[in-house]
This record gives structure tokens, sequence and C-alpha cells, in this order.
């Protein structure tokens, strides 16, 4: 906010600051239990609150949690149709409502096939699938895919074999030497986190090829939960400025 302010300035002094609303979409396991009012996260029962609140900023932003709006219809594009679909199934307890959900969403991909940006937003999907799940077989989930789509279920498993085949074997390679069951264990999850923070930075590359290699040490400086949000906003991003928000130099 305070940046748009400032660049409204910068552009002329003169004029009145812009009207900003400001919105979290929050997408998580988790309860949300942040204040939604800005002077709430200041130490408000302090005896001294009172006398200074007068000078502190208030406001109160709009919170959309995607999981309490599962049972809403979804509206919009086909593709956000997609988005809001697994965002809201990807924490599913009942795995059969995720799966369905998932083959809803090959049904769509079929149809807008030859669409611009089909199969990247296709590809982008699948990679957040194996990044915020991981309690089901890809062989089980292929085979559930073949029952609406043949072409989609071999595609799925092609890009879940290039997101993982990196990261496993470094991470396996660290493991071994640690014992073979101990080994396993955190070389898996050790080679899903680096090979999901280059399959990300190959995403990035791709999209931004002038981005400085500097922002690579940034993005695997970020957490589990804050690589699945670049992932996705880096779909519908426009321009550098907007990826360098997630990776403050």
């Amino acid at each position: 906010m305070t940046a748009i302010w400032g660049k409204a300035l910068s552009l002329d002094p003169s004029s009145p600051l812009p009207i900003i609303i400001p919105i979290v979409f929050y997408h998580g396991n988790r309860k949300w239990t942040i204040s939604t009012d800005f002077d709430g996260l200041f130490e408000t029962e302090k005896e001294h609150y009172g006398a200074y609140r007068r000078q502190i900023p208030s406001y109160e932003y709009l919170l959309y949690v995607f999981s309490s709006t599962k049972h809403e219809p979804i509206r919009g594009t086909k593709k956000l149709q997609i988005f809001l679909g697994i965002t809201r199934a990807i924490f599913e307890e009942e795995k059969e409502v995720f799966i369905e959900t998932v083959l809803d969403a090959m049904k769509s991909f079929d149809e807008s096939r030859g669409t611009v940006g089909n199969e990247e937003y296709f590809e982008a999907y699948i990679r957040y699938l194996f990044y915020a799940r991981t309690d089901f077989e890809q062989e089980e989930l292929k085979e559930r895919i073949k029952t609406v789509s043949m072409e989609r279920s071999e595609k799925m498993l092609t890009i879940a074999e290039k997101l993982l085949q990196e990261g496993v074997e470094k991470g396996l390679a660290k493991g071994i030497k640690k014992g073979r069951e101990e080994g396993r264990k955190e070389g898996r999850e050790k080679g899903r986190e680096e090979g999901r923070e280059e399959l990300l930075w190959k995403q990035i590359t791709k999209k931004f090829p002038q981005i400085p290699e500097r922002y690579y040490e940034k993005l695997k400086a970020l957490t589990i939960d804050q690589l699945d949000t670049l992932g996705l906003d880096l779909i519908d991003m426009q321009n550098e400025e907007e990826l360098k928000k997630h990776l403050p130099m």
C-alpha cells in the first residue's frame, strides 16, 4: 500500500492519495487467527495503548479464506474455476472429494485443448498438486485420471517424474550416508524441497528471462507455504515487480 501511495505521490505530489482496499487471500490447512484490524496487531492490552491510539493507523482488510467457501458455487472463467476448485479441495480430508475435483479439472483441460496457455496452466496445476498434497500414490491418481482422459493421465505422470527426479536423486545421495531407512526418508523430503525450488526457479526464468540470478538465493530462503503461494501467483504475474514482492532484497 505504501509503495502504491509513494508512486502516486512521485507522479503528482499535489494529488490526493488513491483509495486502496486491502484484501488477503488465505489458503492453508490451519485456521486464520490474525486480527483483520491493523491496530489489532499492536499490544492493545498495554496501559499506554489508549494514549497513543489516535496516532496508530487503523483499517480493516478483507479476508478471503478458500476453505470456508467450498460449498459455494464457483463462477468465472474456466481457468478461475479450475484454480478455485483445487485450492478449496487441496486440504480436503475426504480423499475421494479431492480426487473428484482433480478429475473435473482434467475434463476442463481437455475441453480447452488448443487454447492459448492451456498446457502451461495444466503443468502448473500438476506441479501444485504434487507440492501441496502427498497422501496419494501417483499410479493411483494416474489410473483414476485415465477414466476421463488418457492424454492427461500420461502427461501428469511425465510432469511428476520431471518434478521429482532431480530433487529425489539429490536427497537420496545425501541420505544414504546416514543410513538406508533414515536416509530414504530424509532424502525424499529434502529432495522434494530442493527440486521444488529449482523447478519453480526454472518456471520464473522462463517467464521473466531477465530476472537477476541473486533472486534465486531469496527463493531458496522461502518456506514451503511461501513457495506454494509464489507458484500460484506466478501464473497471473504480468511483470517482474510483482515477482519481486515475493522475493524482497
